[in-house]
């Protein structure tokens, strides 16, 4: 079975906790490649947290959808 490749914004407590579920229970069919966050450190911690040095790390969400081939993209940043 092949995984979904999926981008996440906002690597917040929230964003940071959904990544962490996903990696633990979903690693079969949804692969994190790409995450975002204006605070680069908290992407930074999150791919060494899963341990997957592959994930490509952004501050611009704009980037990350023009750079990345996603088939779905998880959206964790507050409208503030």
């Amino acid at each position: 079975m092949m995984s979904l490749k999926i981008g996440i914004i906002g690597v917040g407590v929230r964003g940071a906790s959904l990544s962490f579920l996903i990696n633990k229970y979903f690693k079969k069919q949804l692969k994190i490649v790409a995450l975002c966050d204006l605070i680069e450190e908290k992407s930074n911690k999150v791919k060494k947290e899963i341990n997957d040095i592959k994930i490509n790390i952004y501050k611009n969400a704009k980037s990350l959808v023009n750079n990345e081939k996603l088939d779905g993209l998880i959206i964790t940043s507050h409208t503030d």
